[in-house]
């Protein structure tokens, strides 16, 4: 699917299967924003662990994307990764977010707390 068919697609979903944006960041269930009440999982993948992808959204662009603001927000890297190699995208206007991993936890949970972080305090408020 294009880009911009995609993006309408994912806003489509988003709106009819959860109540707002931080409901669909929290993990809850797929609800009916009108009258809550609970729905399948519009991908039929719900019967799958807590660590699945089922609110995963991929898009695959072809071709070579401009990794420079305004087209990229922020960068999130765990603290250990945070380098002067960052220093031309954080020249270009790009936020770097250094994220802790050192709470024994894998490095998927570590990273999914901290996007959902920014996005709640820097992208919906």
């Amino acid at each position: 699917m294009p880009v911009p068919e995609c993006r309408e697609y994912l806003g489509d979903l988003l709106a009819s299967h959860f109540e707002d944006a931080p409901a669909y960041l929290a993990g809850r269930s797929f609800t009916c924003p009108a009258c809550r009440k609970p729905l399948s999982d519009p991908h039929g993948m719900s019967a799958v662990d807590e660590h699945a992808l089922v609110r995963m959204h991929e898009v695959r662009i072809p071709g070579r994307v401009d990794l420079r603001h305004p087209l990229l927000i922020a960068v999130l890297a765990p603290n250990g990764l945070v380098t002067p190699a960052f220093a031309p995208l954080m020249a270009s206007g790009v936020r770097l977010v250094p994220y802790d991993n050192a709470d024994g936890k894998d490095r998927t949970h570590a990273l999914r707390k901290a996007s959902i972080d920014y996005i709640l305090v820097n992208l919906l408020n």
